[in-house]
């Protein structure tokens, strides 16, 4: 996919095989995916706060019982971020 296509993601799970967790993977392809777009996701609930930590996502008006909507917007500095 390129990534240029589109200006918005959805993302709903991401997965890694055991033996590459810890190893900053998916924080890497998470910062690529993510530079100036907008990316929507849905987070279980206990999860919501590391993404609004770590990655700045913010909550939605909508929540369900498994999780809440999450969505996170490209800041105006990121078009100079080197990822």
């Amino acid at each position: 996919i390129d990534k240029n296509t589109f200006d918005s993601y959805f993302i709903h799970d991401i997965v890694l095989l055991p033996e590459l967790r810890g190893m900053g993977i998916a924080s890497k392809m998470l910062y690529r995916l993510i530079h100036n777009k907008t990316v929507y996701i849905v987070a279980p609930l206990p999860t919501h706060h590391y993404w609004k930590k770590h990655y700045q996502f913010k909550k939605m008006s909508v929540q369900y019982n498994y999780g809440l909507y999450m969505v996170r917007e490209p800041f105006e500095n990121e078009m100079t971020m080197v990822l």
